[in-house]
């Protein structure tokens, strides 16, 4: 199939068609998977309107359609997210993101990373990224640019939009922000003339300094009488509720947890986290569980189907309940 595209709608774009390709699968991995979709979207759009190609058009739009038809043949359990990330916008939900995102690159951008925390240092670290990216997108084409700001652009918006604060999610722009300010930095060096050696010098000590920094505070925090060791997943309560899961479910159950990865690797079943009128529809050999525990219990957007509910195990801070619908087909 990818000889016979090759030398008919592909052509030259052979790479192209792959990365687009993989923009399109890691939708369905991780959120960033959307803003790539939505970067080559536009790009194409924004690539049509200069070049009126439709060979390479339709190849942009090729993630969004993906989606959009696997949407279609497969209606989404999530229905109601929309709805609920609408229903708890608010000011400070959209703020404490982009903040996170100034302070975060700020400080693990360096190997300083805790020798400072200093306003003024966050600032210069972002005016270096600023140099960077300026220089940066003089020397790439067009084309390229466009796509990283739209990337950059929609990855940001999901974040913000969802409210989510969590450090994680802002790794890929660390990243990103990272190589701008390493550009910037290379920019600023060549302008001062210093000798790689000096350079290289200086931070290897700052970053022994820090380094050594970093393995004292670890120390200080893992070997205090108050420090206690988290690892939920593991503690004797949850390994004997994921045994309990393993032997008493059907491989094609559904338990509907909080952190549904974390259930599927640990028991194998199918997970989500969205009780959804859908799901219960036209699935006779199907049990459903809803997992309680001490990290959240799931969220609730049912509106027709009823559920009985019927604990059928509890150990400490789990709970395991049998869902039984009433009326699964209405």
């Amino acid at each position: 199939i990818l000889y016979y595209l090759k030398y008919s709608l592909i052509g030259k774009d052979i790479y192209l068609l792959f990365a687009i390709l993989c923009g399109a699968f890691s939708y369905f991995i991780r959120d960033a998977g959307a803003a790539i979709c939505g970067a080559f979207f536009f790009l194409g759009i924004w690539e049509f309107m200069i070049y009126k190609n439709w060979r390479k058009f339709l190849l942009y739009v090729f993630p969004f359609a993906s989606i959009l038809i696997f949407k279609l043949i497969f209606p989404p359990f999530n229905s109601n997210l929309f709805d609920d990330l609408i229903s708890k916008i608010t000011y400070e939900r959209c703020i404490q993101p982009i903040y996170l995102i100034y302070e975060n690159v700020s400080k693990n951008i360096l190997p300083l990373n805790r020798l400072y925390n200093v306003g003024f240092l966050f600032v210069a670290v972002w005016m270096i990224i600023v140099t960077g990216l300026i220089s940066f997108y003089k020397s790439q084409k067009k084309k390229f640019n466009v796509f990283i700001s739209l990337f950059l652009m929609f990855y940001v918006f999901i974040h913000v939009f969802a409210g989510a604060i969590e450090e994680r999610y802002f790794l890929i722009i660390q990243i990103i922000m990272l190589l701008f300010f390493l550009f910037g930095l290379y920019l600023i060096i060549a302008r001062i003339k210093l000798t790689e050696k000096l350079i290289l010098t200086i931070f290897i000590v700052v970053s022994i300094e820090a380094a050594a920094k970093d393995l004292v505070r670890i120390k200080n925090w893992c070997f205090t009488e108050n420090y206690t060791f988290r690892n939920e997943v593991e503690t004797t309560e949850a390994l004997k509720t994921w045994s309990f899961i393993k032997k008493n479910t059907l491989p094609n159950d559904i338990v509907f947890f909080r952190k549904p990865t974390v259930l599927r690797l640990f028991t194998t079943r199918n997970s989500c986290v969205f009780l959804e009128d859908s799901i219960f529809v036209n699935r006779p050999n199907i049990n459903f569980y809803q997992l309680d525990a001490s990290c959240g219990n799931v969220k609730n957007h049912l509106q027709n189907v009823k559920l009985k509910r019927d604990t059928i195990f509890t150990k400490g801070k789990f709970q395991l309940i049998r869902l039984i619908p009433l009326n699964p087909k209405r």
